[in-house]
């Protein structure tokens, strides 16, 4: 029922006094709250009910405590925004404007360098990415604004008739070239400093220190036939696939000064700290490698049996300056191979820039132990010794007279993701 049909069923011949109890809202209006309606005021049903609930509203007080309840009163805590309290703060009027504002301030921050340790530096800190110092040309900017890349996914998500393709079995796609309009963004360069970091090679080339590739450079082995075995960044390609010199092709001006290095960064069996140098010329006039200074002569992948797979890793440099560097005897014997690479760019800093790189991965083949007796060397071997286990029996679908302990021993003792946690 309305309130305004409960004053009219009270309503007297001069005027009405009604007293709510106990509101809606576990409040009442106090013993002083009264309002009186005029019959002279012509009033409709609609404004006697606003008014009255205006003024339950703006006049409701707590309800008293009965025989049965109770009050406990806390300690006084200081209100979570305590020092903002009666401080003329800016009013933005919107988020949108309150977004522009602190958009400003960031900027303005960054510039007077007063950034913030935001989840993304404590990301880059975990994986060893704060330290790092730019020795390149440095990062590409953006060729495509965010929002266009984003008008773009929004229509390629509309047009469904490559997807229709591709359930259908029809869709045709040329790699070949995918790849090279790919690699030709700058958005390839910052992938491929991604994967680089990801594989560990700037680490392991040069300390703290990494650069952004800006030059395309493609390399390839050729089987003796038509077919290239192509370099890209972390694929397998064998000692024996690699037993020849590699064609190395990029772009450059015909006046253009390079050097191009080829190094093991895992196969250094006398000096962790070093890599071993496959292949080194330097002094390289545009973009024909005949032209250069060989200083060590190219020697296939050499990864020892049992050791896994190792980083063959191709650097390009480009020089301000010729470089005037020894060369080594032809063929040049593998203890005299030891390079550490850091010490190299430290050396030449001022004249080398690095500007583009490739890297595959090899592991042990039969063609390896022919290479080390054809230097005059025994072939250095590594066995895996396994830990002690116990060897279990086959697991089958529903194991029958088994307990949890032996069930157990099916599960790994490390650290079991996403979760986190391990089996116990």
């Amino acid at each position: 029922m309305r309130p305004n049909n409960i004053i009219k069923g009270f309503t007297q011949v001069g005027h009405v006094r009604c007293l709510l109890r106990h509101y809606g809202s576990a409040y009442r209006i106090g013993t002083k709250g009264k309002f009186e309606v005029s019959d002279g005021d012509n009033k409709t049903d609609e404004e006697i009910y606003r008014a009255s609930v205006e003024h339950a509203v703006t006049s409701k007080a707590r309800s008293p405590l009965y025989g049965f309840e109770y009050g406990t009163k806390h300690g006084a805590t200081e209100l979570p925004n305590n020092k903002y309290i009666g401080k003329d703060l800016p009013r933005y009027g919107s988020y949108n404007k309150y977004l522009v504002e602190a958009e400003r301030t960031r900027i303005r921050n960054r510039k007077l360098k007063l950034n913030w340790k935001t989840m993304d530096y404590w990301w880059k800190k975990h994986n060893g990415f704060v330290n790092f110092v730019d020795i390149g040309m440095g990062e590409p900017p953006d060729q495509v604004s965010k929002n266009t890349k984003m008008k773009e996914l929004q229509r390629l998500k509309q047009d469904d008739t490559r997807e229709q393709q591709a359930r259908r079995g029809q869709l045709k796609l040329n790699i070949d070239e995918v790849m090279n309009e790919f690699e030709e963004t700058n958005e390839c360069a910052s992938e491929i400093h991604r994967v680089a970091h990801h594989y560990g090679v700037f680490k392991d080339l040069f300390g703290h220190a990494h650069f952004y590739p800006r030059l395309r450079m493609e390399v390839g082995y050729k089987d003796g036939g038509s077919f290239i075995n192509p370099v890209h960044y972390g694929n397998e390609i064998s000692p024996s696939e690699a037993s020849t010199q590699p064609e190395v092709t990029y772009q450059s001006e015909a006046d253009g000064l390079w050097s191009l290095l080829l190094l093991n960064l895992d196969g250094n069996i006398e000096d962790n700290d070093k890599e071993y140098l496959h292949w080194f010329v330097t002094n390289i006039e545009g973009d024909d490698i005949t032209t250069g200074e060989t200083i060590i002569d190219y020697l296939q992948p050499l990864p020892p049996r049992g050791t896994g797979y190792h980083r063959m890793v191709f650097l390009l440099f480009k020089q301000t300056n010729k470089l005037n560097i020894q060369p080594h005897e032809h063929p040049c014997p593998l203890q005299d191979r030891s390079f550490r690479t850091r010490d190299f760019y430290r050396q030449h800093e001022e004249t080398i820039i690095p500007m583009s790189l490739r890297f595959y991965q090899s592991s042990w083949d039969v063609s390896v132990r022919g290479i080390y007796h054809q230097m005059d060397m025994g072939e250095p071997v590594y066995e895996f010794v396994p830990h002690d286990i116990d060897r279990l029996s086959p697991l089958t679908k529903f194991p029958e007279g088994k307990t949890m302990g032996w069930l157990r021993r099916f599960m790994p003792d490390e650290v079991v993701y996403p979760g986190g946690g391990s089996y116990t």
